[in-house]
This record gives structure tokens, C-alpha cells and sequence, in this order.
């Protein structure tokens, strides 16, 4: 993507900056969108899901017979068994390490660039995970 400013007088660091908070945004968007824990199922990826998420495998390490309801990334709600939600979060895990691990390497790519004709021309859209938002 290279939705940048057209200013064209804006110093280098200033608009790397805008760039990155850009990028930023971005992978805030990809990160929350949800992730899929199997057979289609997409959970949310925001701080609240993800914490939601954590108590409930705790539960689930104590109660391996553990059932709960759990409302999907398209509001539909569904059946989660301990079995599902201690598999789960690993895959939420890697889904946001792999965001972060998408900015840095965004940033480091930007970081590299001399002139602002390079900051311009450079189109960050690729190397992201997918955002598998349902909603």
C-alpha cells in the first residue's frame, strides 16, 4: 500500500513516521480481524477476545470435560469443547506474533529506504497474515 501524505516538503523522519503509524494501524486491523481455530470457526483477536480466551483455557486445563458457548467473529455462537480451546490458543498466538513479526519487518524495510521518493514508492501491502474477520 502506499497510502502516504503528499506533502511533498516534510522532512525525512516525519514522514517515515507517518508511514509507520500507518503500517501500524494496519496490523492492528489484521491482528484483531479473528483467526480461525479450525473447522471454520473464527474467533476474535482483539485484547478483550484474546483475555476471554485465556481464562476460559484455564478453565479448560481444569475441566477437561468443559463445554462453554462462545460468540464467533460473525456473531453466530457455537460450542467450544476443552479439547478446541486448549488447541485454540496457540493458533490465536501465532496469529498475532505473525502481525507484529509482519510490522517489524515493514518497519525495518522503511527503516532501510534513503530518500522520500523511496519512502513514496514503497508499497508495504505485501507480507501480511490474513485478516480472517468474519464480521
Amino acid at each position: 500500500m502506499t497510502r502516504h501524505d503528499t506533502a511533498v516538503d516534510l522532512p525525512m523522519d516525519t514522514y517515515r513516521a507517518r508511514i509507520k503509524a500507518q503500517i501500524a494501524h494496519h496490523r492492528r486491523d489484521i491482528e484483531t480481524g479473528g483467526v480461525d481455530i479450525g473447522s471454520g470457526v473464527i474467533v476474535r483477536t482483539d485484547e478483550g477476545a484474546v483475555a476471554k480466551m485465556v481464562a476460559v483455557v484455564l478453565a479448560a486445563q481444569q475441566d477437561g470435560a468443559l463445554t462453554v458457548d462462545w460468540k464467533t467473529a460473525d456473531g453466530a455462537f457455537t460450542k467450544l469443547t476443552a479439547a478446541t480451546i486448549l488447541a485454540a490458543l496457540p493458533s490465536i498466538q501465532a496469529h498475532i506474533q505473525s502481525c507484529f513479526t509482519a510490522e517489524a519487518k515493514q518497519c525495518a524495510a522503511l527503516d532501510a529506504l534513503t530518500t522520500v521518493t523511496d519512502l513514496r514508492a514503497y508499497d508495504w501491502s505485501a507480507g501480511w497474515p490474513t485478516n480472517q474477520d468474519a464480521a
